[in-house]
């Protein structure tokens, strides 16, 4: 027996890299030749992809935080209780 066949490299399955070659792979998205990516736009300078369906980020007042926040307390306190 050849130590050739127990290498340390494993996959998160815990399988060799050998015998998860040989399964069929899914496919993966690859960029077009005009950097179009998913949806979004593929930025070369950052190595993001850049999403432009994405909804408009309204601010947050600080009313509205104080809500929140007073919510979520509430549900702390109800969590703790039971």
């Amino acid at each position: 027996m050849s130590d050739s066949h127990h290498t340390p490299e494993h996959n998160s399955d815990g399988q060799s890299k050998a015998a998860s070659s040989k399964k069929t792979r899914r496919p993966v998205a690859k960029a077009t030749s005009k950097g179009r990516y998913n949806s979004g736009e593929y930025n070369s300078e950052t190595g993001l992809r850049v999403s432009h369906d994405l909804p408009e980020v309204l601010p947050v007042t600080g009313e509205e935080i104080e809500m929140l926040s007073g919510f979520f307390d509430s549900l702390l306190v109800s969590s703790l209780e039971n």
